[in-house]
């Protein structure tokens, strides 16, 4: 499942700027970037592949490197770096002309519609050499209340040939953008509120700034979790420390009605760190609405997968996800979703029942109804929807039937095939691959 979540998240939004990370509907830092456009046939929303030649490229200080993609289908592309300090771009010949500004690294990315491609640019001095710093961590994660975090920078030499030398006990400075969440003592962060911050590390001149998260709890176990559906405040943090197994274990059908207001909704964020959830069993037998969420209310949950969940009872109004989503901060991103339904619903949504308002980004969801569904309009991919939703990069693979909802174009089918809320429209197993080049998954 590691490996599956995976190819989600190149499907999907996430991204770190690094060498050659590809992705879905990404925006470098607006508050560094230069954004060009270079010229080719045509333009327009949709789905394209996008890759640029090389992964790293290398200008001294002055001078200037061509950089060029392709881009399937033509189409314009949009350039950007996420340091105008370090590079700036001009278009040119189908792809853009890099020029180096001072010594350090930035990101190039080339984006249109649904894709894009980054390529790593070092600039080197024009003679000499000079200090770069960096961090082993593209982000640190603290717990309240958990173990003390190690911050893991380095020096190095960067010289004029390309190579870098770290420089033995250098005597980094640090600071952080917000002493109320955390504490900082000898490169030590401890946890104080939760939040988000940065930390910045100096040497010589030269810095670097890391994201911080203060987490509430790191969640490891199904006791933990199942405190966490119950007891989560509005604005907390918390964070999958390891894959949770039900396998055995009763699962709480958490069934807030979908038309309720906060009371007994979900409102904290998740972070699934890319670990599962595995072997849920929902019995809806004795409730209105049963789902692994309930309500949720300008909740954030990210980057986790739901294996081998099961949804039962014929009197239930059942979702895999959530019951509801409302909140315009609300948000499920990058979520990978294993769903059976064991019985033929009263009505059912694959991902939430009733969409008052959030979006839906970069997820995956595998589902099986029974052979015994025949009713044309009790499960939908979303049951309804009564707001403002978004959807970006969402694709419902299913075998049985499935049929459309309010706005959104359906399909019912008896075979394999992919659905795709972005563009409200079927993908059969060729037009798959296209995207984002992801193979199609297998139904089990």
């Amino acid at each position: 499942m590691k490996k599956l979540l995976s190819l989600i998240l190149v499907v999907g939004l996430v991204f770190c700027f690094t060498a050659c990370k590809k992705g879905k509907d990404s925006v470098p830092n607006e508050s560094q970037t230069s954004e060009i456009q270079s010229e080719s046939e045509s333009s327009g929303e949709g789905l394209y592949e996008i890759e640029i030649k090389q992964s790293e490229y290398t200008v001294r200080e002055d001078q200037t490197v061509l950089i060029t993609a392709t881009v399937n289908p033509d189409a314009v592309l949009q350039w950007s770096t996420n340091d105008t300090s370090v590079l700036s771009l001009v278009a040119k010949d189908g792809g853009v002309s890099v020029l180096g500004k001072k010594a350090g690294s930035a990101t190039v990315t080339a984006s249109c519609g649904n894709d894009f491609d980054s390529c790593v640019v070092t600039v080197l001095p024009s003679d000499g050499e000079t200090v770069v710093v960096e961090s082993e961590e593209s982000e640190y994660a603290v717990e309240l209340n958990g173990a003390d975090v190690n911050l893991n920078f380095g020096a190095f030499v960067l010289s004029a040939d390309g190579s870098k030398t770290q420089i033995d006990n250098a005597k980094i400075e640090y600071s952080i953008s917000n002493g109320k969440l955390v504490t900082l003592t000898n490169g030590v962060l401890k946890g104080k509120r939760h939040g988000k911050l940065e930390v910045t590390a100096t040497y010589s001149g030269s810095s670097v700034t890391v994201p911080v998260v203060v987490y509430d709890k790191f969640i490891s176990d199904t006791t933990e979790w199942k405190n966490m559906i119950l007891n989560a405040q509005m604005g907390e943090y918390y964070m999958l420390d390891a894959d949770i197994d039900f396998n055995g274990v009763t699962y709480t059908s958490f069934g807030a009605d979908a038309s309720a207001g906060k009371t007994g909704a979900f409102r904290a964020t998740l972070n699934g760190k890319n670990y599962s959830v595995k072997n849920i069993t929902l019995d809806g037998q004795s409730a209105s609405y049963v789902s692994i969420f309930g309500k949720l209310y300008n909740a954030k949950i990210s980057n986790i997968s739901f294996e081998n969940v099961k949804l039962k009872g014929q009197g239930a109004k059942g979702a895999g996800l959530a019951s509801s989503i409302d909140g315009k901060s609300a948000i499920i991103k990058n979520v990978y979703l294993d769903l059976s339904f064991e019985d033929v619903p009263t009505s059912a949504g694959v991902l939430v029942y009733n969409c008052f308002a959030g979006s839906i980004e970069s997820v995956i969801a595998m589902v099986k109804t029974p052979t015994s569904n025949a009713k044309n309009d009790n499960v939908s991919v979303v049951k309804s929807v009564t707001g403002t939703i978004s959807g970006k990069g969402v694709y419902v693979l299913a075998s049985g039937e499935i049929v459309s909802v309010s706005g959104l174009n359906g399909y019912t089918s008896k075979i394999d095939m992919a659905w795709d809320i972005n563009d409200e429209k079927l993908l059969d197993v060729n037009s798959w691959n296209y995207v984002g080049g992801v193979d199609l998954p297998t139904l089990k």
